[in-house]
């Protein structure tokens, strides 16, 4: 008989009482951890969903309330951008983007999780009660095999969004740009300053005058009466019958917003800061803050100012907003009326955004014949503002349709007419080159006037219409707006031999010697004005640009 002591009987003992007993800590420990770990997935999987929901809907948005443009020109609307005030338009789009970008979006997710949510508990009731004919997850033979499906899922649903998003924005377009081998630094010429100006016109060394009239979102669709009740163009049309024109006219790539389109125009190179910054990205805040405004480059201004011009600019808004006075001051213009003006002489028309266009041009004619009767070849730029959203009818402004924007740029056209007609009237084009163009076409983003005409038009050049006195011969028609100053300065016999300027050809040329825009393909041309050029900015941006200016009395 063994000898068993207490301790091996109380040992024993011990075991066999806990035998059965489950080994709690061992057991529910893993299911605690795999209970985090699905809650952390899970977690994970919801918020991938939620970005990519929240990237389609910001793309949405951006497609509905700005069309078809760039990022830049969708930032330079947003609230303050550029320093400008807040119109009630601009409010609108917080709104309207936390709706659309974010509310909708989040909202749907959440409705997706709540209801799935509900699923799983239903089917778990229901096989607690035996009466759900689908077995468990847990017991099916794939169960892990199958179990890359809802991350997958979720991936997608990031991925797809981001992919949306970045195509809304050009974000492929700019990283392309900002990787191509191309650079416009290989084509831009400056013009030769300095010499006295031949006149096109008459061949002797009378210097011609120049007439700039840019019009605030003026497109060629304006004037097509069956898109519209009446051809809003049509006084424009009329006053400058027999004029020449570019046909099309296009807004270059990468362009879309007023100051683009003033600089693209005088300056001969598309608009853009000198390197990856909010400023640079913001389309009104390029040059905020700088001291000159593109130093390094030679513009229209700079030439005139060289040739003995006096530069005077018009407009009826706040010339302060997007850098525009320091442009204009950095680049020879000697005077520059805007809303400080207005308001300082008491001017009664003002609007939400300055200065009535009609008031504005009778300004104008008083300009033009002090201009013309001094001893000085003089450069005159105009720019309006009524067709600017939010729309709004002046007083002097009557109906003439039921959409209240149609009647604005009626309105606008004859004021801008009258002008034309005033300059004929005093004979002032027999001596004066006059310009005339839209800045950009229309946005067309949602809530914006003429959106159901315009937004699926697959073409939509710029109203544009060119005096030259004793006629001008156009051999290329079809230009951009690069173009532009280096035809102007060819036609006021101020330009090179090769009709060069910026990366523009003059529209009076087919053909050049050397290496220039014109030997490039559509495609190669479209490649070369998107590139980041980044040597080419620096430079324009960081030079300091000071030119020794001739004076015309000095010389004589």
């Amino acid at each position: 008989m063994s000898d068993t002591g207490p301790g091996t009987t109380d040992s024993a003992s011990h075991a066999s009482s806990n035998a059965g007993q489950p080994s709690t800590p061992r057991i529910e420990a893993p299911r605690a951890a795999a209970r985090v770990r699905r809650i952390i997935w899970a977690t994970l999987g919801w918020l991938l969903t939620a970005i990519g929901a929240v990237l389609l809907g910001a793309a949405v948005w951006i497609s509905q309330t700005f069309g078809p443009i760039s990022v830049d020109q969708m930032l330079m609307h947003l609230p303050g951008a550029g320093g400008g005030e807040v119109t009630g338009a601009e409010e609108g789009y917080i709104s309207t983007f936390v709706a659309s970008a974010l509310v909708i979006p989040l909202a749907a997710v959440a409705v997706l999780a709540v209801l799935l949510l509900l699923v799983r508990r239903s089917r778990a009731r229901a096989r607690e009660r035996g009466t759900d004919r689908v077995p468990s997850q847990r017991h099916l033979p794939g169960r892990r095999r199958f179990g890359w499906v809802r991350p997958l899922a979720a991936i997608t649903a990031c991925l797809v969004g981001v992919a949306v998003f970045a195509q809304a924005v050009g974000a492929p377009q700019y990283l392309r740009s900002t990787f191509s081998p191309w650079t416009m630094e290989d084509y831009v010429v400056d013009p030769e300053v300095g010499a006295l100006p031949i006149s096109a016109a008459t061949g002797d060394a009378k210097p011609l005058n120049l007439i700039t009239i840019y019009i605030e979102s003026g497109e060629e669709s304006l004037g097509d009466d069956d898109l519209f009740e009446l051809n809003m163009l049509e006084p424009l049309q009329n006053a400058t019958k027999g004029w020449s024109r570019f046909e099309p006219f296009d807004v270059y790539k990468g362009g879309g917003w007023t100051m683009a389109g003033i600089v693209g125009t005088e300056c001969g190179i598309p608009l853009r800061g000198a390197g990856i910054s909010e400023s640079d990205i913001n389309s009104n805040d390029i040059g905020d803050g700088s001291d000159r405004y593109m130093p390094g480059a030679t513009c229209l201004g700079d030439v005139l100012t060289d040739a003995g011009y006096h530069s005077v600019f018009m407009g009826g808004a706040d010339a302060s907003f997007a850098s525009k006075e320091n442009f204009l001051t950095s680049h020879g213009y000697d005077e520059v009326m805007d809303l400080t003006t207005w308001e300082h002489e008491a001017e009664a028309d003002l609007g939400p955004w300055g200065l009535s266009d009609s008031r504005l041009m009778d300004h104008a004619k008083e300009q033009v014949t002090r201009l013309h009767e001094a001893d000085q070849p003089f450069h005159l730029s105009v720019l309006t503002l009524d067709a600017h959203e939010p729309v709004h009818r002046y007083d002097n402004c009557p109906l003439s349709s039921e959409d209240e924007m149609v009647s604005v740029v009626h309105c606008s056209m004859s004021s801008v007419a009258g002008f034309v007609d005033y300059l004929d009237e005093q004979g002032y084009l027999d001596d004066t080159v006059v310009f005339i163009t839209g800045d950009h076409p229309k946005m067309v983003g949602e809530g914006a006037s003429f959106r159901e005409e315009l937004y699926d038009l697959p073409e939509r050049p710029l109203f544009n219409r060119l005096w030259v006195p004793g006629g001008v011969s156009i051999a290329r028609e079809h230009i951009d707006q690069l173009s532009v100053y280096a035809t102007l300065l060819d036609v006021l016999g101020l330009g090179r031999e090769d009709g060069r300027a910026g990366i523009g050809v003059s529209a009076r040329l087919t053909s050049t010697d050397g290496r220039t825009m014109l030997d490039l393909s559509d495609a190669d041309y479209e490649e070369l004005i998107q590139s980041r050029s980044a040597e080419l900015y620096e430079r324009l941006w960081s030079s300091p640009g000071d030119r020794t200016t001739a004076v015309r009395a000095e010389e004589r």
